[in-house]
């Protein structure tokens, strides 16, 4: 189960992130919706099992997708923080060129 469990993760992930490249913004939501889903399903299947190989096994792989998610989220921000910084600038210079125009129509 958990095998299925991480491989349906991961097939999750490479969606999310083709969908993410191609700016299919419904498509990653409902992705990221079915993730989160698969994701307490994971968690409750590292807190019920009594193995604890499987469950070393299970809270090894939960670190490496936590420091996955740090990274993608880090990136996702840097990503939007340039987005915004890219959108202040063309709206200033936007109401930089109609405050000229404006000025220039008045003289």
């Amino acid at each position: 189960m958990s095998d299925e469990i991480i491989s349906r993760l991961t097939e999750l992930e490479n969606a999310l992130v083709e969908a993410l490249e191609q700016e299919d913004f419904e498509t990653a939501e409902q992705l990221t919706a079915q993730r989160q889903n698969l994701l307490k399903e994971f968690v409750d299947k590292v807190h019920s099992t009594d193995d604890e190989g499987q469950k070393a096994e299970l809270e090894a792989f939960g670190s490496a997708l936590k420091e996955h998610y740090a990274q993608m989220s880090e990136s996702l921000t840097e990503k939007r923080d340039a987005v915004r910084k890219e959108l202040m600038q063309l709206h200033h210079n936007q109401a930089g060129a109609q405050a000229y125009r404006q000025v220039r129509r008045t003289r």
